[in-house]
């Protein structure tokens, strides 16, 4: 019994630290669902960005 105990109480602070307490200091996790998000585009982002900034440097001109 004192196994079990022992044993359950490792699973749900395993669980409790990668669902909340981790995320919760900006540590990013799997199960929190930073696994499932894909990486920005960054090269192209940026580019679209410079862009819509000159054209509205353009616009308010």
């Amino acid at each position: 019994m004192n196994e079990f105990a022992i044993y359950t109480i490792f699973i749900v602070v395993w669980f409790a630290l990668q669902l909340w307490i981790l995320p919760k200091l900006g540590i990013p996790t799997c199960m929190s669902g930073a696994c499932s998000v894909p990486p920005p585009r960054q090269e192209e982002d940026r580019a679209r960005r410079s862009k819509e900034a000159v054209d509205g440097d353009a616009d308010s001109r």
